[in-house]
Formats: structure tokens, C-alpha cells, sequence
């Protein structure tokens, strides 16, 4: 598939930020002429430096740092001499990333992956405090510490594309001996495999890492869309047989597919690595609860454990 960046760019800037975020996905969808669009996940916020804008809010710079290099003075002092006697004020982007996911076939990674950040800009602090001078350039452009202000915007919310993969690609450069190559194979041998498609339940963290001697590999990290949904598991005091069955099972339910507490424990829960031995040593002693396609990926992290 033709994935067309320019048109996904154009449907995030022309598309008005709204609470639920259903025109975005519209305007996605319409690019993707009518498929299956979905919201899988939203990050935490983040923030950075932004720019510089005057008292009037009239914006000065885009980008605090190029502004301040290109501004020719030798120190700290010498800018504010140049500069300090109008009131300049440095704004924050503030952001949080949407990852939407378009299904585009049954292989677990037959996805397509979008990242769209949905960013503003607010009126942050003023360049220079009166109270406590920055040492240096960098602590003036940004600092530990300082004064916040009372956020005013500067400008409204608004979408901004970020990235585009088709998943599928991915198969090409993974190791197969990789911690995402193991994963890959139980999710399709296992019972979770036929409870709906791969990016109803995961999204992906996919980047490059460079060897000790240069070689270069993609490591690929699964986040779970039902990781806040994961009910508690007191590991410790859990008793072994039909109460354990009815916990692992319990917990399935909750988020949605068979073996969920497995592919948990590979990714967030190594408290459950305990709970997996312990499952292990029910089903070789008087207890069948698992699957048998289950029961031997179980036996093989048991044999050869690991988790990302």
C-alpha cells in the first residue's frame, strides 16, 4: 500500500482539534479511502521550548535557541543589554502523540501505524528574571528552575502529523532471534491469535539501535492498548489450582483475549514471572486450564524465559 504522507499531512492541519478526536479519524479515513480507522493510544504529555513572542503576544522567533544564537551577543549580559529593556516572554509547546492504527490485513502486522501529535503553544515565562540572572545560554534558554506564568495561548490546539509505517515492513528486518521475533511467533500460535486482530489489543515503539562494532538492528517494543484496564494479582498470596485458573482467566476477561497475562508479563508485569511458574507447575501436576497451543508456549518461556 501507498502510504500518501502529503495528503495525511494536509487531513491533520485542515482538521479543527475536538474532544474524542472523531474528525481527525474522519479525515483519516477518507485518505484511506473508508478503512477501519481507530484510536489505539495516547501517551503521556510532553513539553518543549518553544519560541519568543512580545507583551502584545506578536511572535518574535519560532525557535527560542536560533533566535538567541543569531542575536550576536557575547554572554547572558550582553543580551539583556541589547534586548532586556521590552519585555519578551518564551513560550512551551505542549503535546500528547494519538497512535491510530488501520488494519489492512490478517497477519498480526498487516497495520497501518499513524502518529499525529496534538500540540499548543502557551505563554510560559519571561526570557529574562529580574530576581535571578541565567548563567549561561543554555540556563536562559532552559532552565531547571523558574517562574511560571499564567498560561495564555498563543496559539489554538491543533494536529500535526508525525509519522506514517505500514507495520508489515517491519517482518523484513526483524530478527527472528529477536525479543520481538519470539513475541511475534507465540501471538500467532497462541489462543490470543484468533480474539481479533493484532492492533486491537497492541501498538508499536519501533527504532534503531547501533552495536558495539556498528551494526545496526530495529528493536521493537509492543504497548499494550489495555494496559490500564489490567486488573491487580497479588502474586504472592495467589493459592495454586482452581483459584489461580480463575485468576488468569479472570484477568483475560478483563482485557479482552486468552493468554492476556502472559503477553503482560512479557511486557509490563515481571511480577508475573512467578505466576507463570507457578501455572506451569499446576498444568504438569493434576490441573488442565490452558490450551495445549498455550500450555507449550508457556513450557517454552519456562525452559528459555524472557521479556523486553
Amino acid at each position: 500500500m501507498i502510504l500518501d504522507e502529503d495528503a495525511l499531512k494536509k487531513a491533520c492541519a485542515d482538521t479543527i482539534v475536538r474532544e474524542g478526536h472523531e474528525a481527525l479519524l474522519q479525515s483519516i479515513a477518507h485518505v484511506f479511502q473508508g478503512k477501519q480507522v481507530t484510536l489505539a493510544y495516547t501517551d503521556a504529555h510532553w513539553y518543549r521550548v518553544g519560541g519568543l513572542v512580545d507583551e502584545d503576544n506578536k511572535r518574535l522567533s519560532d525557535n527560542l535557541r536560533e533566535w538567541v544564537e543569531g542575536q550576536g551577543a557575547d554572554d547572558v549580559l550582553g543580551l539583556y543589554e541589547k534586548v532586556g529593556l521590552s519585555p519578551l516572554f518564551v513560550t512551551r509547546i505542549e503535546g500528547k502523540t494519538h497512535f491510530i492504527v488501520i488494519p489492512i490485513g490478517g497477519d498480526p502486522l498487516s497495520f497501518i501505524q499513524l502518529e499525529v501529535d496534538e500540540v499548543r503553544e502557551i505563554v510560559d515565562r519571561a526570557l529574562f528574571d529580574d530576581e535571578e540572572m541565567a548563567d549561561d545560554f543554555e540556563d536562559l534558554i532552559d532552565p531547571m528552575e523558574y517562574t511560571k506564568l499564567a498560561a495564555k495561548q498563543v496559539s489554538a490546539p491543533r494536529y500535526v502529523f508525525r509519522a506514517v509505517r505500514n507495520m508489515f515492513d517491519l517482518k523484513s528486518e526483524m530478527d527472528d532471534e529477536s525479543i520481538f521475533g519470539r513475541f511475534y511467533k507465540e501471538w500467532k500460535a497462541s489462543s490470543a491469535e484468533a480474539a481479533g486482530h493484532f492492533s486491537d489489543f497492541w501498538i508499536l515503539n519501533s527504532f534503531k539501535h547501533k552495536g558495539a562494532f556498528g551494526e545496526v538492528t530495529t528493536e521493537i517494543m509492543p504497548i499494550s492498548r489495555q494496559r490500564y484496564m489490567a486488573p491487580d494479582i497479588d502474586v504472592d498470596t495467589l493459592k495454586r489450582g482452581q483459584p489461580l485458573a480463575r485468576a488468569i482467566h479472570s484477568f483475560d476477561r478483563e482485557v479482552g483475549y486468552p493468554m492476556a497475562w502472559y503477553f503482560f508479563m512479557l511486557t509490563s508485569r515481571k511480577s508475573f514471572h512467578k505466576m507463570a511458574e507457578a501455572v506451569h507447575d499446576d498444568l504438569m501436576g493434576a490441573y488442565a486450564y490452558l490450551p495445549a497451543k498455550d500450555l507449550k508456549i508457556l513450557k517454552g518461556w519456562i525452559a528459555d524465559p524472557y521479556c523486553f
